[in-house]
């Protein structure tokens, strides 16, 4: 008994589809079992340990030079970003909520990575203006920022205690419960 060929299409076609279904169903059962584990936040840095935040030039909308230790006069959230990334975007609803509730007494430096060849001040005010994002962006123009802090992806969110000492650190988009654990470190 012969198999004309599109027999054969069709019964291929359906032992594809079950692989994939398959796999999908194995995918989704399993990464529910294997979450990233969450670092203990209770304090990077021991006493003894204290790493001081590094200091180095930021700019502003209108190329300014501002030295970041001017944010040293209470905790610092220093938060490395881009609006073409998209865990980025998923965290700044968040992130600015927390800089209205913070803002008094924390810091908030929304660092835009504008390499060379990056992303111009014009469009990244106007992807804050779409979006009614009021927290106060600078721009890590020379790489000088990501360098300093050896950051190789985004977003990652540094922590900086009130004597300008790193206290943690998050690689990745944060939800609200991680950085409210993180907030603590420097609070």
């Amino acid at each position: 008994m012969k198999i004309n060929g599109k027999i054969k299409i069709i019964i291929g076609v359906a032992a594809l589809v079950i692989i994939i279904g398959g796999a999908a169903v194995g995918y989704n059962a399993l990464s529910g079992r294997y979450e990233a584990e969450q670092p203990d936040v209770s304090q990077t840095q021991k006493e003894d340990k204290k790493i001081a935040a590094p200091v180095f030039n930021v700019y502003d909308v209108s190329g300014n030079a501002i030295s970041t230790e001017t944010f040293l006069d209470k905790p610092v959230v220093l938060n490395f970003w881009a609006t073409w990334c998209g865990p980025c975007q998923s965290e700044m609803p968040m992130l600015n909520s927390a800089y209205e509730k913070y803002k008094d007494s924390i810091n908030f430096v929304m660092l835009n990575l504008a390499e060379p060849g990056g992303e111009d001040p014009a469009s990244v005010s106007e992807y804050l203006n779409e979006n009614g994002y009021t927290f106060p962006v600078y721009y890590d123009s020379g790489a000088e920022g990501a360098y300093a802090y050896g950051i190789s992806s985004i977003p990652a969110t540094v922590f900086i205690d009130k004597d300008g000492n790193i206290a943690s650190a998050y690689r990745g988009a944060m939800s609200e419960e991680i950085f409210e654990r993180y907030i603590k470190t420097i609070m």
